[in-house]
């Protein structure tokens, strides 16, 4: 069973930190379940203790994201963490329902 982690977003700021990647499953392109191409979007993520985190979130591609600059502030809606364990490893993997420009 996968537990998403709804996160509230109000109080953090997001910045594009590098390139926007495809993001594969064993060695094929990843969909999700409309058929979307899926995109790894790495962030910097700032809250109120102003020690930023580095992201990355897994996304559906939108030709709005082609657009989007390096270091560009950005708004992201429907941000879950979902913790995981596999071969011995744990962690967090990010997912968002849309990565859009602040001004959006």
């Amino acid at each position: 069973m996968s537990l998403n982690l709804p996160i509230d977003t109000a109080k953090l700021t997001f910045i594009l930190a590098g390139d926007i990647e495809p993001a594969e499953r064993k060695g094929q392109p990843q969909l999700d379940d409309s058929g979307r191409q899926v995109v790894k979007v790495p962030l910097i993520v700032r809250g109120a203790s102003r020690t930023p985190e580095v992201i990355t979130v897994k996304v559906p591609h939108t030709n709005a994201m082609d657009k989007l600059s390096d270091l560009a502030i950005v708004n992201v809606k429907g941000l879950a963490a979902r913790p995981y364990e596999f071969d011995g490893r744990s962690g967090v993997s990010y997912s968002a329902e849309a990565v859009t420009a602040a001004s959006a």
